[in-house]
C-alpha cells in the first residue's frame, strides 16, 4: 500500500533493495528466454511474420515469472477481452515503468510502440525487437505517422496492439488527456477498442520529440494490425509523474480507425505505488489491479469520437483526484 506521508527512510532502503533484486530477477530469467527466441526466430518469421504469437507466449511467461514475487495482479473485466485471435486496439492510462509488465498478465498478443533506444538494451530490447514492437523516434514526425501506418496494417493481418493514449507517463497519477492517433488507428483499421485501468503501478515504482519517427511508428501500427496482430497504446504518450490521467494523443485512435479494428480501453491502478514515475529505482511491494472495459468499434468512426469515449472509460475506474484534463491532440 503507498504511504500517505511519503516513504520512510526505511521504506527507501527496501524499496532500493526490491528494485535491484527485480531488476537482477527479471534479467536473469530474460537470458534463457532470449535464447528460446532467437531458436524459434526463423519459423516464427516465416510462418507467422505480423502475430508471432510463439514470442508473445515467451513475453507472457517472462513478465508473469519476473512480476509475481513482488507485487499482485488482480484483473477485472477479463470477459471484456477479445478473443487473443481478435485484433483490436488495446488502450491504457500510464503510470509506471511497471505497466508493461503488468499488462502481459492479460496474455494477449498485443504490439506496443517504445522509443527506439529501447531496443538497443541487451537481452530485453533485442527480445522487443524479435517479438515485433514497434519503434518510435520521439522527434520525428514522418517516424510518427509511418508508426501509425504500421499499427493499421497489423490490425488488418489480424494483430492488434496496445497504446497509452495519454502520451506519457503521468507524474501525479492523475489522469491527463488522450491523444487521439490510437483511435484514430481503430477506427481507419475498423476493429473495436479495450479500454483498460491500471491501478497501483505508479506506487510500485515511482515515475522528450522526434516527428517523423512517430510518423513512421503509426504506419507500422497500421502494417501490423491490417496483418492480424493487435497493438498496445498509452494514449497520454508517457508515464504520468503524478499518477492523475492526462489528455490523450490521438495517434492510436486514429490508427484504430484506419485499420478499422477495435479499441480496448483498459485501465491501470497502483504501477504508479510499485514503482512510482521517475523513481525506477524504487520498488514497492502491493497489488496491481487492471480494469478491462467493454470494446469500443471503431471502424467508420471518427478517431475524436472514439479517444473521448475510450479516455471516459479509462477514468471511471479512477478516483475522481486521479482524472485531470480530458484534452485530445492530434499527436501521439
Amino acid at each position: 500500500m503507498p504511504l500517505a506521508d511519503g516513504p520512510s527512510g526505511l521504506s527507501k532502503v527496501l524499496a532500493n533493495i526490491r528494485a535491484c533484486m527485480f531488476g537482477a530477477w527479471t534479467f536473469m530469467l530474460a537470458i534463457p528466454l532470449f535464447i528460446v527466441m532467437m531458436s524459434m526466430a526463423l519459423p516464427v518469421l516465416a510462418l507467422d511474420k505480423f502475430r508471432r504469437l510463439a514470442q508473445h507466449f515467451v513475453n507472457n511467461l517472462w513478465a508473469i515469472a519476473s512480476t509475481t514475487p513482488f507485487y499482485s495482479v488482480q484483473i477485472e473485466g477479463r470477459e471484456n477481452l477479445p478473443p487473443a485471435s481478435t485484433p483490436a486496439v488495446y488502450v491504457a492510462n500510464h503510470q509506471s515503468f511497471m505497466d508493461i509488465y503488468s499488462l502481459f498478465h492479460l496474455q494477449r498478443p498485443f504490439k506496443f510502440i517504445s522509443k527506439t533506444s529501447n531496443f538497443l538494451i541487451p537481452i530485453v530490447g533485442w527480445s522487443m525487437f524479435l517479438t515485433g514492437h514497434i519503434m518510435l523516434n520521439r522527434v520525428d514526425r514522418r517516424s510518427q505517422l509511418k508508426c501509425l501506418q504500421s499499427c493499421i496494417e497489423m490490425l488488418s493481418q489480424g494483430a492488434s496492439c496496445l497504446f497509452f493514449p495519454e502520451g506519457t507517463r503521468s507524474k501525479d497519477k492523475v489522469l491527463g488527456g488522450f491523444k487521439k492517433g490510437a483511435f484514430s488507428v481503430a477506427v481507419k483499421a475498423g476493429v473495436p477498442v479495450v479500454p483498460i485501468t491500471l491501478v497501483g503501478t505508479g506506487h510500485i515504482m515511482l515515475n522528450r520529440v522526434d516527428r517523423r519517427s512517430q510518423l513512421k511508428c503509426l504506419q507500422s501500427c497500421i502494417e501490423m494490425l491490417s496483418q492480424g496482430a493487435s497493438c498496445l497504446f498509452f494514449p497520454e504518450g508517457t508515464r504520468s509523474k503524478d499518477k492523475v490521467l492526462g489528455g490523450f494523443k490521438k495517434g492510436a485512435f486514429s490508427v484504430a480507425v484506419k485499420a478499422g479494428v477495435p479499441v480496448v480501453p483498459i485501465t491501470l491502478v497502483g504501477t504508479g505505488d510499485i514503482m512510482p514515475s521517475g523513481r525506477e529505482g524504487q520498488m514497492y511491494a502491493g497489488r496491481v489491479t487492471i480494469v478491462v472495459h467493454p470494446m469500443i468499434p471503431a471502424k467508420g468512426m471518427d478517431a475524436d469520437k472514439v479517444c473521448a469515449e475510450a479516455r471516459k472509460a479509462v477514468a471511471s475506474a479512477l478516483p475522481p483526484e486521479l482524472v485531470g484534463s480530458d484534452s485530445v491532440t492530434d499527436s501521439m
